[in-house]
C-alpha cells in the first residue's frame, strides 16, 4: 500500500470530510427525537416485545393495600430478554437527555445500550452522529468501525476511509473486508473512476497479504482501465490518481508484473514487466524479472543469461533476492557448489553492494567462517550500517572474540539516535555471556589506555549500556561518566536522562534519581526536557522510598508544565501515581479526581485521552479497594463507552460481574476477548477461570487457572481461585496447597481480609478431612 494513501493526517482529514457527508444520511434514517421533545420512548426497532417481563414488584397493591402475590411468569426471562430490556431503557433516557440537549449525557447512555445490544445500527448511528457532533473523532471514529461492521450497506467513501484507518492500524483483515463491501455496493457504478481507485487499493492490500490470486485479478481490472482510452476528464484524473499510488507508470506495471507472477500468470507478468520497462527503461531491473519468469518456466539457462544482465550492472535494486534466485538457478543446473565463488568474484568487482556483500556473509557464516564476515562487512559498516550488517557482523565479532572490533560495532548501535535494540537477539546472545562483557570491557580499557584519542563516539556508553543490564553497575557508571566527556550542557542533560531512564530499567531507582536530578539541574528549568526529567525524577524518588520528596518533584514538575497542554495530564497523573504506589489511597483517589476535572473535557489530544483512561482504570482499582464495586463498575463502564474495545477494562469489568455472579455470559465474553488478546496475560486467564467457576464449568476453570499460576510469583487471588476450584472438584489437599501459597503470596499492608478469609478455608478443610482424589 502506498504509505501516501495512509498517513494520518491525510486519513483525519479525509474522514472528517467523509463523516459530514454521511451524517445528513445518518440523520434521515435515524428516529427523529426532536419531533416531539416529550416522546423519550424507544423506536419501534427495539421494541419487540420480550417473551416475559419482570414479576410484578411487591410493592403494588390491591384496593385494601395489601401486597399483590406476584404471578408466576410462564417463561422464564432469559438473558437475552433482559439484555433487550436494558437496552431499551438506556436508548430511552439516551433520547431523553438528548432532547433536553445534554449530548454528552446522551451519548455515553447511547453506549451504555449499544453494549447490550451491540448489533444495532441505529444505536451506532446515534453514537457516531453524536460523537461527531461533540467533536469527539476519536471517539467517531472507533465507533464507525464498529458500524461498518453490522450496516450491510454503507456509504462507499466512508468504507474507503475506514478501511485506510483499519489498514493504518495494522488490521488488514478487516480493512480488506471493508473494501470488498464498498466494491460490491450497489451504489457505486462498475465503470465509475471511483471504483477502479478502490480496486486498486484492495489489490495492493491482498499483494502485501499474501492473496497473490486476488491481487492479480484485481490488477488486472485495474491495468485494464489504464490502458483504455477515452472516458473523459474524469477518467484521465483517476488514472493520474492510481498511477501516483503505484508509483508512476513504471511502478504500476511493475506491481502488475508481481502480482501475476506471484499467481502464475507468467505470460502476463513478462508483458507487465516489459512495459515497465518501456515506461522507464532499466535494464537490470528487466533482466532480473525476466530471469524470474524463466525460473519459473523451468528454463534455469535462460534465467541466468537474464540474472546475467542485472549482475553484471552491479545493480541492488532488487536486493538480495537477486542472489537467492542466483542460489536456485545454480542448484537447478547442478552447480550448487559454484555459488560462493560466483558470489566473490562479483563482490569483487562491486564492494559497496550491501546486499550482495550480506547475501556472501551469510554464506561464510552457515560454513562457520566468521573471520570472513568480518572482513567482509566491517569496511561497509562506515558507509552504510543497516540492521543486518550490524547485526551479522556483531555476531562475527562475538563468536571470534575479537572485542576491539565488537565494541567499535557497538559504537555505531549506539550512536546517531539508534540503540542496541538494533542487535535483536544478537544482544541476548552477548548480554547472556559473562565472558563476552568481560572481554568488552577488558578490549575497552586497553583501547583506553593505548589510544584513547582514537575510540569511536559512542563506545563508552555502548559498553557502559551492556554493564548495567548485564548487573555491573559499577563498571557501567565508570563508562558512563567518560561517555559524559565534554559536552554542551543541552547534550549531557539529554544524555543523563536516558541512564537515568536506563537505571529505572535496571531497578536501581536511588542511582537513577541521581543522575535525573543532574539532568534536570543542567537544563533550563523551563524546557521540556528539563520537565520531562523532573517527570522521571518523581517516579525514580518513589520507588527508591523518597516519597514526600517524590511528590515535591511531582508538584515541582506539575507546575512548571502546566501551560503546556500535552503535558499537563501527564505530569498532574504521576503526581497521583506516587501517591498510589505510596499506597496513600485516599490521596490518590484525590489526585485522579482533580486530573478527570481538569482535563476530561479536552477531547483536541489524544495522549490526554490515553491518559485519562488509564486514570479511570486506577479510579476502578481504587474503589474495589473500598469494596464500593458499583463505583468500580462505574469507573469501567466510562472508559468502554469512550474505548470499546479496551481490553484491560473489558477484563476488570468482565472480572467483577463474574465475581458478584451477574451479568455472566457477557462476562464470559468480556474475558474471552481479553485473554484472546493478551493469551500470556495470567490476571487475564485468571479472570477467565473465575468466569468458568461461576458459570459451573470447573474442568475449563481449572485449566485456565493453572495456565494463569504457571508464571513466576503468581498473585495471591490466582491462587486463592485455584484453590477454590479445585475444591469444587473434591481435590481437596490440592486446594490446600494453593490457598497456603495463596496467604504468603498476599500483600498484608492491603490484603488483610484477603488474607483472613483465605485462612478461614484452610481451617474449613484441614488435612485429615481432605477426601482422597
Amino acid at each position: 500500500m502506498n504509505r501516501s494513501l495512509l498517513t494520518s493526517a491525510v486519513l483525519l482529514t479525509g474522514f472528517l470530510v467523509l463523516l459530514g457527508d454521511w451524517l445528513p444520511a445518518l440523520r434521515a434514517e435515524a428516529p427523529a427525537p426532536a419531533a416531539d421533545p416529550t416522546d423519550s420512548r424507544p423506536p419501534a426497532e427495539l421494541s419487540r416485545p420480550l417473551a416475559t417481563e419482570k414479576p410484578v414488584s411487591e410493592v403494588v397493591t390491591d384496593a385494601a393495600g395489601n401486597p399483590l402475590e406476584p404471578l408466576d411468569p410462564k417463561q422464564v426471562a432469559t438473558e437475552a430478554d433482559r439484555d433487550h430490556l436494558e437496552a431499551l431503557s438506556l436508548f430511552a433516557a439516551a433520547r431523553t437527555k438528548q432532547q433536553r440537549e445534554d449530548l454528552p449525557g446522551a451519548l455515553r447512555l447511547y453506549q451504555r445500550a449499544l453494549r447490550f445490544d451491540p448489533a444495532s445500527e441505529m444505536i451506532l448511528q446515534q453514537i457516531v452522529t453524536l460523537a461527531t457532533e461533540l467533536e469527539r473523532m476519536g471517539e467517531a471514529i472507533r465507533y464507525a468501525v464498529k458500524a461498518a461492521d453490522v450496516t450491510p450497506e454503507g456509504p462507499v467513501v466512508l468504507l474507503r476511509a475506514l478501511a485506510l484507518h483499519l489498514a493504518e492500524q495494522g488490521q488488514p483483515e478487516r480493512a480488506i473486508a471493508l473494501y470488498e463491501r464498498a466494491l460490491a455496493s450497489p451504489d457505486l457504478d462498475r465503470e465509475s473512476p471511483a471504483y477502479i481507485l478502490l480496486t486498486s487499493e484492495l489489490a495492493q492490500l491482498y499483494m502485501a497479504h499474501d492473496q497473490a490470486d486476488k491481487a492479480a485479478e484485481s490488477f488486472r481490472l485495474v491495468q485494464e482501465r489504464i490502458e483504455a482510452q477515452g472516458g473523459g476528464a474524469g477518467e484521465e484524473r483517476v488514472r493520474a490518481v492510481v498511477l501516483e499510488g503505484l508509483g508512476g507508470q513504471q511502478g504500476a506495471y511493475l506491481s502488475f508484473g508481481d502480482a501475476y507472477f506471484a499467481a502464475n500468470r507468467l505470460e502476463e507478468a513478462t508483458a507487465a514487466f516489459r512495459a515497465a520497462d518501456a515506461a522507464k527503461h532499466d535494464e537490470a531491473l528487466l533482466g532480473y524479472n525476466l530471469a524470474r519468469v524463466a525460473f519459473a518456466q523451468a528454463n534455469p539457462d535462460k534465467a541466468l543469461e537474464e540474472l546475467g544482465k542485472y549482475l553484471h550492472a552491479k545493480s541492488d535494486s532488487a536486493g538480495i533476492a537477486a542472489y537467492e534466485l542466483l542460489a536456485n538457478i545454480l542448484e537447478r543446473q547442478g552447480a550448487k557448489g559454484a555459488l560462493v565463488e560466483r558470489l566473490e568474484a562479483l563482490q569483487t568487482d562491486d564492494p559497496k553492494n550491501v546486499p550482495l556483500a550480506y547475501y556472501l556473509a551469510e554464506r561464510y557464516r552457515e560454513a562457520g567462517q566468521f573471520d570472513k564476515v568480518a572482513a567482509l562487512l566491517r569496511p561497509l559498516v562506515s558507509e552504510r550500517p543497516t540492521v543486518e550488517i550490524l547485526q551479522a557482523l556483531a555476531r562475527a565479532d562475538r563468536e571470534l572474540k575479537q572485542f576491539s572490533g565488537l565494541v567499535d560495532t557497538l559504537a555505531v548501535c549506539s550512536g546517531e539516535g539508534r540503540s542496541l535494540d538494533v542487535l535483536g537477539e544478537e544482544l541476548d546472545a552477548i548480554l547472556g555471556d559473562a565472558a563476552v562483557i568481560d572481554g568488552l570491557i577488558a578490549a575497552l580499557r586497553q583501547r583506553m589506555a593505548d589510544e584513547p584519542d582514537k575510540l569511536p563516539a559512542g563506545a563508552h556508553l555502548a559498553v557502559a549500556l551492556l554493564a548495567l543490564e548485564a548487573g555491573r553497575l559499577d563498571v557501567g557508571q565508570e563508562f558512563f561518566t567518560l561517555a559524559l566527556g565534554p559536552r554542551s550542557p543541552q547534550e549531557q542533560g539529554e544524555l543523563l536522562i536516558d541512564w537515568g531512564v536506563a537505571l529505572l530499567s535496571a531497578e536501581h531507582p536511588a542511582a537513577a534519581a541521581e543522575h535525573l536530578r543532574r539532568a534536570a539541574d543542567v537544563l533550563p528549568k523551563e524546557a521540556p526536557q528539563s520537565i520531562l526529567a523532573r517527570y522521571y525524577l518523581a517516579g525514580a524518588l518513589e520507588l527508591a522510598g523518597q516519597t514526600d520528596e517524590a511528590l515535591a518533584v511531582a508538584r515541582e514538575a506539575t507546575s512548571a508544565g502546566e501551560k503546556n497542554a500535552r503535558f499537563a495530564p501527564l505530569l498532574q497523573s504521576r503526581l497521583a501515581w506516587v501517591l498510589y504506589h505510596a499506597k496513600r489511597f485516599d490521596a490518590a483517589e484525590s489526585e485522579y479526581r482533580k486530573l478527570i476535572a481538569l482535563f476530561d473535557q479536552d477531547y483536541t489530544i489524544e495522549e490526554t485521552r490515553e491518559v485519562l483512561r488509564d486514570t479511570r482504570l486506577i479510579l476502578s482499582n481504587l474503589r474495589v479497594l473500598h469494596d464500593d464495586l458499583p463505583a468500580a463498575e462505574e469507573w469501567l463502564e466510562q472508559v468502554l463507552d469512550e474505548f470499546p474495545d479496551d481490553i484491560s477494562a473489558q477484563n476488570d469489568l468482565g472480572y467483577l460481574w463474574a465475581d458478584q455472579g451477574k451479568r455472566l455470559s457477557h462476562a464470559l465474553a468480556m474475558v474471552q476477548a481479553a485473554v484472546k488478546a493478551e493469551p500470556d496475560n495470567g490476571a487475564y486467564r485468571d479472570s477467565l477461570g473465575w468466569t468458568l467457576h461461576r458459570l459451573g464449568r470447573d474442568e475449563e476453570a481449572l485449566a485456565e487457572l493453572r495456565q494463569a499460576v504457571a508464571g513466576d510469583d503468581p498473585d495471591g487471588v490466582i491462587l486463592d481461585h485455584l484453590g477454590d476450584v479445585l475444591l469444587a472438584l473434591g481435590q481437596v489437599a490440592e486446594a490446600r496447597e494453593a490457598w497456603t501459597r495463596a496467604v504468603a503470596a498476599f500483600d498484608p499492608a492491603v490484603e488483610s481480609k484477603q488474607i483472613e478469609a483465605t485462612q478461614q478455608k484452610l481451617a474449613a478443610h484441614p488435612v485429615d478431612a481432605a477426601p482422597q482424589n
